[in-house]
């Protein structure tokens, strides 16, 4: 996970205590947060696509089975595989409350933050009814994030069918 975070930071120099803190639910987690309604998703991830600025999908990991798939110049006729892909991988991601706590403390001994900031975000952070964050709006502004989070290998397949 170390490593995982060291090239968001590489890549995102800018992020946030939460921006990362959003990196280590999603590792955690996946995208089962974002099914629970799948016309609401649709609508969401369609209007998304809309806006997207990338230039090309890509996939950046965020734990060893998961990545995001930003999603780059797809539009509405990629909405069914991403959110079938979303599906698979919610039923496939079961989330430890412990392993996400560990993850936590990793982060802390990383030294990536002032430790009294951090200590200060996680202790008010763990108090909230949701621990889903959003990116913080220095993360949205500069680095215009539109993904979502799969397993590796349907990114891929995503990814193979939007080449051919």
């Amino acid at each position: 996970m170390k490593r995982i975070v060291c090239n968001h930071l590489n890549r995102y120099s800018n992020m946030q205590i939460q921006d990362v803190i959003k990196l280590l639910f999603q590792s955690e987690f996946g995208p089962g947060h974002l099914i629970s309604d799948q016309i609401r998703t649709e609508q969401w991830l369609k209007a998304e696509l809309i806006e997207t600025k990338e230039d090309e999908p890509e996939i950046v990991p965020v734990s060893e089975e998961l990545v995001r798939l930003h999603l780059g110049k797809m539009d509405d006729r990629h909405v069914q595989m991403i959110l079938e892909g979303m599906i698979q991988t919610a039923n496939q991601v079961h989330g430890s409350m412990d392993r996400f706590i560990q993850k936590i403390e990793l982060i802390k001994q990383m030294n990536l933050f002032s430790m009294d900031e951090l200590e200060n975000y996680v202790q008010e952070y763990l108090k909230q009814d949701s621990l889903v964050v959003s990116h913080t709006e220095v993360y949205r502004s500069l680095y215009h994030p539109h993904y979502r989070v799969l397993k590796k290998e349907i990114a891929e397949k995503i990814m193979n069918e939007l080449h051919r």
